[in-house]
């Protein structure tokens, strides 16, 4: 079953301390772009960013991961859903 988890205060940087338990995503965006994890926008800038989620028991969790930035004088927002597992390290990629 997924579970739906929070990464609250820990949206910039990698900031804790290296777990087995934790996971571990980067997500590649345009420089530009403003980012949410669960509808909780980020602080991190560039366009390689690294989050680290809280310790997490055994399972498997779903992150919604939304991006939006300028491309052509539009605005593009796209969302996706990330499975992560204790101890994973996980890539997302949104157009640049």
């Amino acid at each position: 079953m997924f579970q739906k988890v929070s990464l609250a205060g820990t949206y910039d940087s990698l900031t804790m301390a290296q777990t087995d338990e934790a996971a571990s995503i980067t997500v590649r965006v345009p420089a530009d772009a403003q980012l949410w994890f669960n509808g909780t926008p980020t602080k991190a800038a560039g366009r390689i960013r690294e989050f680290r989620s809280p310790p997490l028991p055994a399972g498997t969790y779903i992150y919604h991961v939304q991006a939006r930035w300028s491309e052509n004088g539009e605005k593009v927002t796209e969302t996706r859903q990330v499975e992560v597992t204790p101890g994973a390290n996980v890539e997302v990629d949104f157009p640049a």
